[in-house]
């Protein structure tokens, strides 16, 4: 029964990066030149790869200690614990702003 809830949040995930990833990489592009996007998207995705390795350098022997269902719980509430962490960040509202101050600036 447990198998079948990670599969279907699973799935849920993959259904909704898209959304979340066009948003970040739209922010990413307006907020730096043109000239340094390759540096700072190659810095991204850096990043972003190293996270799995690193995870799972702490995952095993944790895993090992509390056990593999217990880590499980304890991704799952990180997880949602998120979702509102979420709703109190603030807006890119002044980001927004800003750039659109840049822009004008320019022309």
């Amino acid at each position: 029964m447990c198998a079948w809830w990670f599969v279907g949040l699973n799935v849920l995930a993959r259904i909704v990066t898209p959304f979340y990833s066009t948003l970040l990489m739209t922010m990413i592009q307006q907020s730096f030149p043109a000239n340094q996007l390759g540096q700072v998207l190659g810095m991204l995705n850096s990043l972003a790869s190293l996270a799995g390795p690193a995870g799972l350098i702490f995952a095993g022997p944790l895993a090992d200690a509390i056990g593999v269902a217990k880590l499980f719980i304890i991704g799952g509430v990180g997880s949602l614990l998120c979702g509102p962490a979420m709703w109190l960040m603030p807006n890119d509202q002044p980001l927004q702003a800003h750039l659109k101050l840049t822009e004008s600036d320019l022309s």
